[in-house]
């Protein structure tokens, strides 16, 4: 792992990919139709929902190596259930 590989990173970036899917799903269920968020979401789905499942990969071979951290556990654990009802709903 690079200097840049970070329990603070990692949970950041954890938890950024589970806020832009309940947005997601929040413009959805609630309808909002604006070409602005057709155009961002088109931009970001497809990459979001490959990093979902490359940091979850990245977050628990890192959270094996250290184990003290409790935030990045949670964002983990987050993203896992985010993942879950994403690729499930998606596929």
């Amino acid at each position: 792992m690079g200097k840049t590989m970070t329990s603070k990173n990692l949970t950041i970036v954890n938890f950024l990919i589970v806020f832009y899917f309940i947005l997601l799903y929040l413009t959805y269920s609630y309808k909002v139709d604006h070409n602005l968020i057709q155009i961002i979401v088109e931009l970001f789905t497809i990459p979001l929902l490959i990093a979902q499942i490359v940091f979850l990969v990245l977050g628990i071979k890192y959270l094996i190596e250290h184990k003290e951290n409790f935030l990045l556990l949670i964002s983990l654990l987050f993203l896992a259930v985010c993942s879950f009802f994403t690729l499930t709903n998606t596929f």
